[in-house]
């Protein structure tokens, strides 16, 4: 988070995080301070109307900050988790340009693991679909992480009713 000047915020010593989800349209993006507008704008104008695939992010000099480029890592494309909300069995689908040990993460969104329910199994070059028992989570918002033997991570939140 950052002040009223544009710097960061700390409290406690600790550096002030806030995460917020949003439809990026150029009305929202219009009302932001402008050293946010000045963060999102390159992102906003790289992502295509109607995307398939996930482009390179825009350099921006941090970390991106739209999903659609934390959909995509290496030869992870394209992670869609559905429904949302979800109850009992969350699916999930991604396409993988290259053969990869894959393995799955259910986190908080404190970035702890709560479900390991994919340990290092090995996945051909393709799509994927797939389905995982969440029924027995909280009400809340969750990460679903897919990570690969060779380090590349592609992250997709849902949310659990």
């Amino acid at each position: 988070m950052i002040d009223d000047n544009g710097e960061p915020l700390y409290a406690n010593g600790k550096l002030q995080t806030l995460i917020i989800w949003f439809e990026p349209t150029m009305e929202f993006i219009e009302k932001l301070p402008e050293q946010i507008k000045r963060k999102l704008s390159p992102e906003l104008q790289a992502i295509p109307n109607d995307y398939e695939t996930c482009p390179a992010p825009p350099v921006t000099g941090g970390q991106p900050h739209f999903d659609v480029w934390r959909a995509c890592s290496g030869a992870i494309e394209n992670l869609k988790t559905y429904p949302t909300p979800v109850e009992d069995v969350l699916h999930f689908k991604y396409n993988l340009s290259e053969g990869r040990q894959i393995s799955m993460y259910v986190c908080n969104l404190n970035g702890e693991v709560i479900a390991n329910p994919i340990k290092y199994e090995k996945y051909h070059k393709g799509c994927v679909e797939d389905q995982i028992n969440v029924g027995y989570l909280n009400s809340g918002m969750y990460l679903l992480v897919i990570s690969t033997d060779t380090g590349e991570q592609a992250v997709q939140r849902f949310l659990v009713r």
